[in-house]
C-alpha cells in the first residue's frame, strides 16, 4: 500500500509539473501578444476623424468605380498609401471632376488626390507637391496622314474633354476655329474611332488606356507627347495642417519607392510574374513561437523606422520651409521691380513724350542742339524698353509653353518699313520674352547696321530649333564680335544703351539655348539662335 501511494505522490508531483509548463507557456505566449498589439496601436495611434476623398469616378487609369463597384485607379491607391502611412482615415465619393472641385470648396469633402495645378484656382485651393507629371497627345485614325505635328492643327476639327487644361494651349495658339467638347475620354475616342472629327487631343495615358480597353484598333498616336501639366493633391485653401501631413505622407511614398510601384501597376507596364501560391505557403509554415518572435521584432523594427523617417521629414519639411521662406523674398523683390518698372514705363516715359513733342515743336536757330536733345529723349525711352525686356530675366519661374516662331516673327516684321521675308518654322519652348529677343536683333539690324532688307530662316533640328537672322548692312567688325553680348557694351555713332544685346543673351540663357553672331556671306550679319523645341523626349 505504501508503495503505492509513493506512486500516485510520483505520478502528481509530474503531472503538475507539467501543468506547470503548460500554464507557463501559454502565459508567455499571451504576454508576447499583448506586447505586440500595445506596440502596435503605439505606432498606429490611429485618429478618430474620417476624411471625405473626392475624385472622378469615370478617370481611369487614375481614378474610377471598378465592375465590383469599389473606387479604383492610381490616385485611389497613392491616397490609401498615404493615408495608412500618416494614421488618417478615408472614405471616397468618386462623382465628377468639376462637382468634386465645387464639393471641396464647399466643405462637402476634404480632399481631393489629383488635381491638374493652375494659376487660376491659387485662391481655391492649396496643392501639395506634385506627384505625377502627365503629357498631352495626339490621337488620329490611322489612316490620317494630314496630321503629324502640333502645328498641323490649324483648321482641323479637333475634339478635347470638359475642363481639360489643353483648351488654354489651343486658345493661346489660335487652334478654336472647330473645337467638339465631351464629357469623357472614351466618348471622344469612340467618336474619332466612327470617322467624325480630324483628331483627338488627350492626356497621353489616359487615352492609351481607352484606346486598350475598348480595342479601338484603328486610333493611334501622332506626333511626340507635349504640353505636361503637374498632378497633384488639392484641399480646402488654407488647409494647411492637413496639406502638411499630405506632404509629409507623398514624401514617405516617394522615397520608400512605393508612389513608383503604384505608379507602374496603374500606368507602366504590370508585371507578369508574381509569387506562387505554393511559395507564400512554405514562407508561412514555420513554429508558432519563433512567427511571433519575427512578429514583434517586425514591429519594433517598424516602430524605429518610423522614429526615423518622422526625424527625416522634420530635416526636409525645415528645408522646403527655407526654400519658400527664399521664393518669398524673391516674389516681393519681383514685385517692387513690377512697380519700378511700371513707374517707370508710365510716368516717366509720359514725361519724356512731352518733352519730345514739346522739342519737336520748338523753334530755335540751334538745330544742333535740338536734335541732341531729341536723340536723348529717344535714348531715355529706349532705356526704359529694355528695363521693362530685363524684368523676365528675374523672374522666378520658368513657366515655358510651345511658342510659333512663324507666328511670333509675323507679328513683328509689321513694325518695320523693309523688307523681311521668313523661310520655315518650328515649335520652341519659350515665354512672351522671346518677342523681345527677334525685336532686338531685327532692331539693331535696321538702326545701327542700316540695312533695307532682313532674311529669317527657321530650321527644325532633333531637338532644338534654329533661327539665322541675316541682314544686308555694314556689318560687324571681327574684333569686337565677342564683346557685343557683354553688359553696357556699345560701339559706333549710333550707339545705345548697351544693354539691348546683352539682355537677348540672357533671355537666351535663360531658355537653356545659345546665340552666336557671324558675317553674312553677302553683306552685313547673320546671328543663329538655338532654342529648345517643343518635344518631350521622355515620357
Amino acid at each position: 500500500m505504501d508503495y503505492l501511494i509513493k506512486k500516485i505522490k510520483l505520478f502528481d508531483n509530474k503531472h503538475n509539473k507539467i501543468n506547470f509548463i503548460y500554464k507557463a507557456s501559454i502565459a508567455y505566449v499571451c504576454l508576447i501578444l499583448f506586447l505586440s498589439s500595445y506596440i502596435f496601436l503605439e505606432a498606429q495611434n490611429v485618429s478618430d476623424d474620417i476624411l471625405i476623398v473626392g475624385g472622378d469616378s469615370d478617370f481611369p487609369p487614375y481614378e474610377f468605380i471598378d465592375n465590383k463597384g469599389n473606387p479604383a485607379g492610381y490616385n485611389v491607391e497613392l491616397m490609401k498609401d498615404i493615408s495608412k502611412t500618416m494614421n488618417l482615415k478615408i472614405e471616397f465619393k468618386l462623382t465628377s471632376s468639376e462637382e468634386s472641385k465645387k464639393s471641396l470648396q464647399n466643405g462637402e469633402i476634404d480632399v481631393v488626390p489629383g488635381m491638374f495645378y493652375s494659376e487660376d484656382d491659387e485662391d481655391d485651393f492649396d496643392y501639395s507637391e506634385p506627384h505625377a507629371r502627365i503629357y498631352h497627345m495626339i490621337f488620329i485614325r490611322d489612316n490620317n496622314n494630314d496630321i503629324t505635328t502640333i502645328s498641323d492643327l490649324q483648321n482641323k476639327s479637333i475634339i478635347i474633354t470638359e475642363g481639360d487644361v489643353i483648351l488654354d494651349f489651343l486658345k493661346d495658339n489660335n487652334f478654336t476655329s472647330n473645337i467638339i467638347i465631351v464629357d469623357s475620354p472614351e466618348e471622344a475616342l469612340r467618336l474619332l474611332a466612327s470617322g467624325k472629327h480630324d483628331c483627338a487631343i488627350l492626356l497621353g495615358t489616359q487615352g492609351q488606356y481607352v484606346v486598350k480597353i475598348f480595342k479601338l484598333s484603328n486610333v493611334t498616336v501622332t506626333g511626340p507627347p507635349f504640353y505636361p501639366v503637374e498632378y497633384r493633391i488639392a484641399v480646402d485653401e488654407g488647409n494647411n495642417e492637413l496639406l502638411n501631413k499630405l506632404n509629409e505622407g507623398l514624401a514617405i511614398s516617394k522615397n520608400t519607392g512605393r508612389q513608383k510601384q503604384i505608379c507602374d501597376k496603374w500606368i507602366g507596364r504590370l508585371l507578369e510574374n508574381g509569387i506562387t501560391a505554393r511559395e507564400v505557403l512554405t514562407y508561412f509554415l514555420i513554429g508558432f513561437i519563433p512567427l511571433l518572435s519575427i512578429i514583434t521584432g517586425s514591429l519594433i523594427w517598424s516602430w524605429t523606422l518610423r522614429n526615423k523617417v518622422s526625424e527625416k521629414t522634420i530635416e526636409l519639411q525645415k528645408e522646403v520651409y527655407e526654400h519658400k521662406k527664399a521664393e518669398e523674398k524673391i516674389r516681393e523683390l519681383n514685385s517692387t521691380l513690377k512697380l519700378l518698372n511700371k513707374i517707370l514705363r508710365h510716368d516717366i516715359a509720359n514725361n519724356l513724350t512731352v518733352t519730345s513733342m514739346a522739342l519737336e515743336m520748338m523753334e530755335t536757330k540751334d538745330l544742333k542742339l535740338k536734335d541732341k536733345a531729341l536723340r536723348s529723349v529717344n535714348r531715355s525711352t529706349d532705356l526704359i524698353e529694355q528695363i521693362r525686356e530685363l524684368e523676365s530675366l528675374v523672374s522666378d519661374s520658368k513657366n515655358f509653353k510651345p511658342l510659333d516662331l512663324n507666328n511670333i516673327i509675323h507679328e513683328l516684321i509689321t513694325f518695320y518699313p523693309i523688307e523681311i521675308s521668313v523661310e520655315g518654322n518650328c515649335i520652341v519652348m519659350a515665354d512672351d520674352a522671346l518677342s523681345s529677343v527677334i525685336d532686338n536683333i531685327i532692331r539693331n539690324a535696321v538702326v545701327h547696321g542700316n540695312t533695307n532688307k532682313v532674311d529669317i530662316k527657321i530650321t527644325c533640328l532633333d531637338e532644338f530649333c534654329e533661327i539665322r537672322i541675316s541682314d544686308y548692312g555694314k556689318g560687324i567688325p571681327d574684333e569686337i564680335k565677342d564683346k557685343i553680348f557683354d553688359e553696357e557694351f556699345s560701339y559706333g555713332d549710333t550707339a545705345g544703351t548697351g544693354l539691348g544685346l546683352y539682355i537677348v543673351k540672357k533671355v537666351v540663357d535663360r531658355y537653356e539655348g545659345n546665340i552666336n553672331v557671324e558675317n553674312n556671306p553677302l553683306q552685313g550679319t547673320t546671328f543663329i539662335l538655338k532654342l529648345k523645341r517643343a518635344i518631350i523626349a521622355q515620357y
